[in-house]
């Protein structure tokens, strides 16, 4: 019998220590992306804006925007960063962690919200995944948390409000619709593939489940 209490208490203690250690594993892989630092004139863009801003007295309407802006986190990520940090790298690194981390939150929201007897070894093994991805970024050229070609505010935001709209079927109240409401319109002008990666599926989806309910043939 002390055998097996003794094994039991052996797994809580993995299990407390587990889920700490993925978000270590987080960290670590995040910052595996300073390797992959490369400055150029895309990366720089940020930087020369806030300078623009803060340090030369520009304004905001003497800047042209692409269609994929990036306000949201982006954007403030990098307002923030530049008043912190004085070398363009250092900014974009802890930009890049900053959004790692902002990543790994909205994934597990969205995973309570599907499974909300989620277990913490199952967040865990999502965070371990994340990391996976992380070293993916920093070992091929192709794919990089640190550009701003991958879109970071579409898949944030599509992660949050899918889990701000399943909570709203699942419990209703006001402020989760609100609050998906407000997600899609800030995410929409932070980048437009929204539109396509989340509003017209969601909207087709809501269009065939009233078709459903209702009998009539879509």
């Amino acid at each position: 019998m002390g055998r097996e209490n003794h094994r039991i208490a052996s797994g809580g203690a993995a299990t407390r220590i587990l889920l700490p250690a993925a978000w270590l594993l987080v960290l670590m892989t995040a910052l595996l992306n300073g390797f992959r630092l490369s400055l150029h004139s895309d990366m720089l863009f940020q930087a020369d804006l806030f300078q623009d801003l803060f340090d030369l007295g520009g304004a905001w309407s003497h800047w042209r925007f692409t269609p994929a802006p990036a306000y949201v986190p982006d954007t403030a990520l990098n307002a923030l960063a530049y008043l912190l940090l004085a070398h363009p790298g250092d900014r974009i690194l802890l930009v890049t962690i900053l959004q790692i981390l902002i990543l790994a939150g909205s994934a597990i929201f969205l995973a309570r919200q599907i499974m909300p007897d989620i277990s913490k070894v199952g967040i865990a093994l999502l965070l371990i995944v994340l990391s996976l991805t992380n070293l993916v970024a920093v070992d091929h050229g192709w794919f990089y948390h640190i550009h701003n070609n991958v879109h970071v505010p579409t898949t944030i935001f599509g992660l949050l409000c899918l889990g701000a709209f399943l909570r709203f079927i699942d419990r209703g109240g006001v402020v989760w619709l609100l609050g998906v409401g407000l997600g899609v319109v800030v995410a929409v002008l932070s980048g437009s593939l929204f539109i396509l990666a989340f509003v017209v599926p969601m909207s087709l989806g809501s269009v065939l489940k009233g078709c459903e309910g209702l009998a009539v043939p879509c």
